[in-house]
């Protein structure tokens, strides 16, 4: 199952490319148990998603991250296939407000 779930991020997360974000895959560390699969950013705005095969079901842990990241405005979303990530992006209308951009702090 593993071996799919992979495909899957990786289709997902080219998409995602293709379309304007950023993403990255969320490494499994222990220290990150539970967190979602896939960290996107587009328009200063943080998307995560959760990547399940259509038969996999949601942790107590993944739960309980995806409720904490959604209550500080993050969106976040459990995925089963690219066509879900394509119809959940373009069901957000305010996609394309304008965004500020931050300087760096601390890099010299």
């Amino acid at each position: 199952a593993m071996k799919n779930e992979t495909k899957l991020h990786n289709k997902i997360i080219a998409w995602l490319e293709k379309h304007g974000f950023v993403a990255v895959k969320m490494p499994g560390t222990v220290f990150m148990r539970g967190l979602p699969d896939i960290l996107a950013i587009r328009n200063g705005r943080v998307w995560f998603f959760e990547v399940k095969t259509s038969k996999g079901k949601l942790s107590l842990l993944q739960k309980v991250w995806l409720e904490k990241l959604a209550k500080f405005g993050a969106r976040c979303s459990v995925v089963r296939s690219v066509e879900e990530v394509i119809e959940i992006v373009a069901s957000f209308a305010d996609e394309h407000a304008s965004f500020e951009t931050h300087p760096i702090r601390g890099m010299e």
